[in-house]
């Protein structure tokens, strides 16, 4: 089953997430916000909040378009919270999402994820690799399993890995292909090490400057979580 592959090797693929005519308006979707931020950028001179249209300067992908926390990609977040306890056996809360639209050469180092990513998600949404005559080029995903083995894992347009953010390493080569559009999806363990619903914003559909409720001393509950963020959160309960 499903839930004991992932208890085996803290990760585990499902396929079809998401339909193929979902996948063509979440790819276009994430193209077309792309095409905006490059326009308002264009037209202030760099000089816009881009808390509302997201950025060309994520460090983990310098140069590509990615957006926080985004209306849209919020909701598929919400709505996944089924599949996940099916693939994974375990109850969680939804932390965040994260769209990026990768080009041509970028690489993915080796990394993992901080608290609010316990139990993460990668959907591929879709890609442009017009320019390959390799037509059936899918860009691989790397991990590191528990005992040590590399594998890298293809996806289709809809599939999607789940995995331990903060405990499994991944990365991905330099891809070869134009375009590249992906959505990660994250959450936490229900009542769990961590537990910060929403990323520890009021609700779900609001941006990273929603995040921090910043106290002078830490709580007893961020004590409890077994991190010591550099200012301390507050939480809050899930919003039916």
């Amino acid at each position: 089953m499903d839930k004991d592959f992932f208890k085996k090797n803290d990760y585990v693929i499902r396929r079809s997430f998401i339909d193929p005519n979902m996948c063509t308006l979440l790819y276009r979707y994430v193209c077309l916000a792309k095409a905006r931020l490059e326009y308002i950028d264009l037209t202030t001179n760099g000089n816009f909040d881009e808390q509302p249209w997201g950025t060309f300067n994520d460090t983990q992908a310098p140069g590509d378009y990615s957006k926080y926390g985004d209306l849209l990609f919020d909701t598929l977040l919400e709505l996944g919270v089924p599949t996940m306890k099916e693939m994974t056996g375990i109850d969680v809360i939804p932390t965040y999402s994260y769209h990026r639209l990768y080009t041509e050469k970028t690489i993915l180092r080796r990394h993992k994820d901080r608290p609010s990513c316990e139990l993460s998600t990668t959907l591929f949404l879709g890609h442009d690799i017009s320019n390959l005559t390799d037509k059936n080029y899918s860009w691989p995903m790397g991990i590191k399993k528990k005992d040590g083995e590399e594998v890298e894992i293809h996806l289709n347009p809809g599939d999607m890995i789940i995995y331990r953010g903060c405990e499994v390493e991944h990365w991905r080569k330099q891809f070869k292909g134009l375009k590249h559009a992906q959505v990660f999806l994250h959450y936490n363990e229900k009542d769990g090490k961590y537990h910060m619903p929403f990323d520890t914003r009021p609700m779900l559909g609001l941006p990273g400057a929603c995040r921090q409720e910043r106290k002078k001393e830490p709580t007893r509950k961020s004590i409890d979580y077994g991190w010591e963020p550099e200012n301390d959160y507050k939480t809050f309960d899930i919003i039916d």
